[in-house]
């Protein structure tokens, strides 16, 4: 993707530098929009290849749609994807946590803001 003479993307968007373009002037920001830019990629990726794999084995009549929208995990498996989805969110949110629980311990006024 080339600059154009504003320094902007072809299609009007944020400023490229090197690669990649810039979307704050904070860099730590801006590394976690590209990181959520990125994440949303993969989702999406995953998402497309699900649907495909919905698609093909209601074609082939392994599994209808109907049976997908209504499944309910048994209690057994409920309490297993409770705790998976824990664990994904903890791993997720960990150094947001972790700064946001650090602002909260610190005193106002003790200049360590």
């Amino acid at each position: 993707m080339s600059k154009g003479p504003s320094g902007q993307t072809p299609e009007g968007g944020a400023p490229l530098v090197g690669d990649y373009p810039v979307y704050f002037k904070d860099p730590v920001q801006d590394a976690m929009m590209n990181m959520i830019l990125e994440l949303s990629a993969q989702l999406w990726m995953s998402m497309d290849r699900l649907y495909a794999l919905e698609d093909l084995l209601a074609r082939q009549g392994i599994v209808t749609a109907a049976a997908l929208d209504g499944y309910r995990p048994d209690a057994e498996r409920a309490k297993a994807l409770r705790a998976r989805r824990e664990r994904f969110t903890h791993d997720i949110l960990r150094d947001l946590k972790s700064l946001t629980e650090g602002a909260a311990s610190t005193p106002a006024g003790s200049g360590k803001e």
